[in-house]
């Protein structure tokens, strides 16, 4: 990622306005752009796809590098507000958890995925829809579920995406179509 790290900080009338605007965007591609132009996050690199309708609400403490996209209502979390529970037992201001989060290039993170803060996920990496990262992803691989846990390796789904792609380049949307459910039938079985 060429960008330095933004730490420009929108507050008050700006940052709500910013965030009622950005959730109007119509698409990703706009989304994407906003989040670029106006230096929302604390860094953004190039062929990055922005699809949730919100940003972080410490967006300058996430960085995404090259090639990532981010699917429908992913959140990423970059504090807790358990301080606001033991301020009110110890009667005095304790501090809650900030942290931030880094994606490296080439990942993908599934709908409905929860960042935890302080994670780091490694380049080549697929996160899959509806889990909770609560550590570091391993380079390569592809994690899922409640706490998320390895489940396989970028580069077999790859090579299985690869052999798809030869085997549907040469038919029509219809045949695509029809060849997804005689496939689906033929593993689940006709549910007529």
């Amino acid at each position: 990622m060429k960008q330095n790290i933004n730490t420009t900080l929108l507050s008050g009338k700006k940052a709500f306005l910013f965030r009622f605007i950005f959730y109007l965007l119509p698409n990703a591609k706009i989304r994407t752009r906003f989040l670029k132009k106006h230096k929302i996050l604390g860094g953004m690199g190039e062929h990055v796809h922005w699809q949730p309708r919100f940003y972080p609400t410490d967006p300058y403490n996430l960085i995404l590098h090259d090639n990532i996209a981010v699917a429908a209502n992913v959140t990423f979390l970059m504090h807790d507000i358990i301080n606001h529970v033991f301020t009110g037992i110890l009667d005095k201001q304790i501090w809650g958890l900030k942290d931030c989060i880094e994606v490296e290039d080439n990942v993908f993170i599934g709908a409905n995925s929860i960042i935890c803060p302080g994670v780091k996920i490694g380049k080549n990496s697929i996160i899959a829809a509806g889990s909770v990262v609560v550590k570091d992803v391993e380079p390569g691989t592809i994690v899922g579920g409640n706490p998320a846990k390895k489940i396989g390796y970028f580069n077999d789904l790859l090579q299985k995406r690869l052999i798809l792609s030869e085997k549907l380049e040469h038919l029509d949307k219809m045949q695509r179509i029809n060849l997804a459910w005689k496939e689906f039938f033929e593993k689940h079985g006709d549910l007529t």
